[in-house]
């Protein structure tokens, strides 16, 4: 089978710890960077990746001065280039372009460049980072998905305890009474629209949007039996759907003189909020494929049929 990733390249010294930052084993990609310069070395790095608020940061910044820059959705990198400090003791430079034709590059502010290292880039989603620092970058690597990606899908579907008892809804009501001396006729009909959802929200922001539910069990409403939510099992199904529908009543008949009716219109409305874990596989256009855990709350919200009740 294809890799998932480009070949990963580190450039620079051989010091300092190793730290990874493996971001498409939670189906993040890098989002920010930001790079601080000494006078012959990279001092640190922090990235940001989608869906983290925080940063991550690696060597020590110690006032330096920096650079950042903050890819758009959908941009990829088309080039990237790196250098180590010249003495093969720290990395000295990094210089990338992208689709949106826009450019970083930031490196030492005293030592000149020497060898550039151009790298793999694959398809330019760049989804993770690979440095050796202590107080600076010795050397450092990224990682790039090797190809474009071509289909997404979310399967294997757990949930927690489902609690999600329907309430009734009144849709309307009727009365009437029979004052008159004969029989008379009577009639409550009408209709009414609502909508019923369902959708899956990831607990955080994903770069990889999965749309497609395939092979796993989505909760449903009950309406002809128990008027429970319960899960089945689906081949196919959307993430977010939306359904309008009419709920429509009729009934009639006769009063005699000095009857009286009261009825009502209702429905059932199951509304259920469920904490769910799926598991999301990434396929990419060379034949490669990847996984990552998903969290977050399954929002659903059904009617039963009708009913006319009397409410005498």
């Amino acid at each position: 089978m294809a890799p998932v990733l480009a070949p990963l390249q580190i450039i620079g010294g051989n010091g300092g710890g190793r730290s990874e930052v493996r971001g498409w084993e939670k189906g993040q990609r890098i989002r920010k960077i930001q790079v601080f310069v000494g006078g012959w070395q990279i001092k640190a790095i922090r990235l940001w990746l989608t869906g983290d608020g925080d940063f991550q940061e690696f060597g020590s910044p110690q006032g330096c001065p920096s650079r950042e820059f903050t890819f758009d959705d959908n941009e990829r990198v088309t080039s990237m280039s790196l250098w180590g400090n010249g003495a093969g003791t720290r990395a000295g430079a990094i210089k990338f372009r992208t689709s949106a034709d826009r450019e970083f590059d930031y490196g030492m502010t005293d030592w000149g460049r020497k060898r550039e290292y151009r790298i793999d880039v694959g398809s330019g989603i760049m989804v993770g980072a690979v440095y050796d620092s202590g107080l600076d970058i010795d050397a450092q690597g990224y990682w790039f998905l090797s190809s474009s990606v071509v289909n997404t899908h979310f399967s294997s579907l757990r949930y927690g305890h489902f609690r999600g008892n329907p309430v009734i809804e009144t849709l309307d009501s009727y009365r009437q009474t029979n004052r008159s001396s004969a029989p008379i006729s009577w009639t409550f009909s009408g209709e009414k629209e609502v909508t019923m959802s369902k959708k899956w929200t990831s607990s955080k922001e994903h770069f990889f949007k999965a749309n497609a539910i395939i092979k796993a069990g989505v909760p449903f409403f009950n309406v002809k039996a128990s008027l429970e939510w319960h899960t089945r099992e689906t081949s196919s199904d959307e993430r977010v759907s939306e359904e309008r529908r009419k709920l429509s009543w009729s009934n009639g008949g006769q009063l005699s003189p000095g009857q009286s009716i009261s009825l009502e219109a209702i429905t059932r409305k199951g509304t259920l909020h469920l904490p769910y874990t799926g598991i999301v596989t990434i396929h990419l256009a060379n034949g490669a494929k990847f996984t990552y855990q998903e969290t977050g709350t399954f929002t659903g919200i059904r009617y039963s049929s009708v009913e006319i009740r009397n409410t005498k």
